[in-house]
């Protein structure tokens, strides 16, 4: 019972100058999306525009590589709510971050590609090549910066396919492993996080706590197992226990500053501003237990606007 998971890192080399902004996850997010649509919908451009604009339901979309990386319909073999399923895309792409706001032909850019399930992962060759497409034809931004596209090699960074397994991770809390004492976390993309009572409308978490971080990765990692894994760990995992167990975990200190951009939606034709968080924070008395829910979590990316790339960090021992 495994996760499939995909690594790749690519680079953007600038091919002409212009404005960008310090987060380009929504910007590149959006041409290689469409990019990559126009590329393999097999739809009449007319019906696109008027009837599949959204792709559920659409027949094709099991072997298309748009529908099966940004669009995924829930595997047909289980039962997923629609609730857990509309929140996982199997595709983020995160771009390093922050960025200047002036970009020079010549500057390089990272970007890491994250595929989850093998359907998307076969995926990969297409999303690639959507994303030079975008580069040569579209650009980033309102000066159309053009880019062109490499992939490269990290050895500081693992890249590839691999696996998470349930028993990667704890399915209960387990004093017995222990505690670090100081934990920090730093968020390495802006995090757009909303909690609330079920069935009401979220708000925004403006200080987020250690139980905060973990609820949102065990979200993000228990649904990318229901979607994109062999299944539900809910029978496996003391869900409960652990969000329990986070409550009594303590902020040391906190840099939490707000982060704020516009983004303009082609496809909705709206344009709306980005209000989330960026900063670190020292938790204390860490369980060991949780560590791996929160590594995950901050790879898979947690809250809102993931599939831009957002609610990413790095973890520290001190």
């Amino acid at each position: 019972m495994t996760l499939p998971i995909y690594t790749e890192f690519i680079q953007l080399t600038l091919t002409r100058g212009g404005r960008l902004l310090p987060w380009l996850g929504p910007a590149l997010r959006g041409i290689v999306a469409g990019t990559l649509k126009n590329r393999v919908c097999r739809q009449p451009p007319i019906q696109r525009e008027l009837h599949w604009k959204f792709c559920r339901g659409c027949p094709h979309i099991h072997d298309c590589a748009y529908g099966l990386t940004y669009e995924p319909d829930p595997p047909s073999d289980r039962t997923v709510l629609k609730a857990v399923a509309d929140g996982q895309r199997a595709i983020t792409l995160t771009p390093f971050f922050p960025l200047p706001l002036e970009g020079r032909a010549g500057n390089r850019l990272q970007v890491r590609l994250l595929l989850l399930g093998h359907q998307a992962i076969g995926a990969a060759p297409a999303v690639i090549e959507a994303m030079a497409d975008a580069g040569r034809n579209k650009g980033l931004g309102q000066d159309g910066v053009t880019f062109q596209v490499e992939q490269q090699s990290l050895p500081s960074w693992p890249t590839g396919q691999g696996s998470l397994r349930p028993g990667d991770l704890a399915r209960r809390f387990d004093p017995s492993l222990g505690v670090l004492p100081w934990v920090r976390l730093e968020l390495t993309s802006p995090l757009f996080l909303k909690e609330g009572a079920q069935g009401q409308a979220g708000q925004p978490v403006r200080n987020p706590g250690f139980d905060h971080l973990l609820r949102a990765s065990l979200r993000v990692v228990g649904r990318a197992f229901a979607v994109f894994g062999a299944g539900s760990l809910e029978e496996q995992v003391d869900f409960a226990g652990l969000k329990a167990a986070a409550e009594r975990v303590s902020t040391l200190t906190a840099s939490w500053e707000p982060f704020d951009q516009s983004h303009h939606s082609r496809r909705g034709r709206t344009r709306y501003e980005l209000a989330g968080l960026m900063g670190s924070a020292i938790f204390t008395d860490v369980p060991v237990s949780m560590l791996p829910w929160l590594v995950w979590g901050g790879r898979l990316g947690v809250g809102e606007h993931r599939v831009a790339g957002a609610g990413t960090w790095r973890l520290a021992a001190l």
